[in-house]
């Protein structure tokens, strides 16, 4: 195993643990939901009560319409109760309109859930399988290499460490920036074969 496999290896080890993005995405599905329920709820009481009372109106203004029949048909009063009721019937059915569309979005936040639920779902099973896996093979390499790591410096482009043989401890530093891969792996069994 090259030292560039083992630095992958030990980078996305690193990222698994340190990644919380699915976390993150979670709380923003639960917050999602929350706030689809509040508006559902909202809309629903808001339009019940909107067609509640617009049919009531209608109600009465047909009524008034009924009794105001008897009355000659060219009447003001007549005219600007049909105006009413027609305006009543076409809010009764924008109102209605408007339910119907947000029952919809309410539909696709839902199935947008139950996909992040299930992406979320194949990560956790991915991360299960890797991360046994990974430390196996980290544990393996460090049992027949000796070699122990020194992780906070790699950022610095370094490639840090000691090597432990035979209650000999020699410790190690390669620049990364100075030298290839290949001299780095070339220097690192160097030392190994030392001790």
């Amino acid at each position: 195993m090259s030292w560039e496999e083992t630095k992958v290896i030990l980078a996305d080890l690193e990222k698994f643990c340190q990644n919380d993005d699915d976390i993150q995405r979670i709380r923003n599905i639960k917050k999602l939901k929350k706030q689809a329920m509040n508006l559902i709820a909202e809309g629903e009481l808001d339009a019940i009560e909107l067609i509640r009372k617009c049919s009531e109106e209608v109600n009465s203004v047909k009524k008034n319409a009924e009794m105001l029949a008897a009355q000659t048909p060219s009447s003001p009063e007549i005219e600007a109760l049909e105006n009413q009721l027609r305006s009543l019937e076409v809010d009764i059915r924008e109102r209605h309109d408007e339910k119907k569309a947000t029952l919809e979005q309410v539909m696709e936040l839902e199935e947008k859930l139950a996909v992040m639920r299930a992406t979320i779902s194949g990560f956790s099973q991915e991360i299960a399988y890797d991360v046994p896996m990974m430390k196996y093979i980290l544990s393996l390499y460090a049992n027949i290499a000796n070699i122990k790591w020194d992780f906070q410096k790699t950022k610095d482009k370094k490639v840090c460490g000691c090597f432990v043989n035979n209650k000999v401890v020699q410790n190690f530093s390669f620049d990364e920036s100075e030298l290839s891969p290949f001299q780095v792996a070339n220097k690192l069994w160097d030392t190994i074969n030392m001790y």
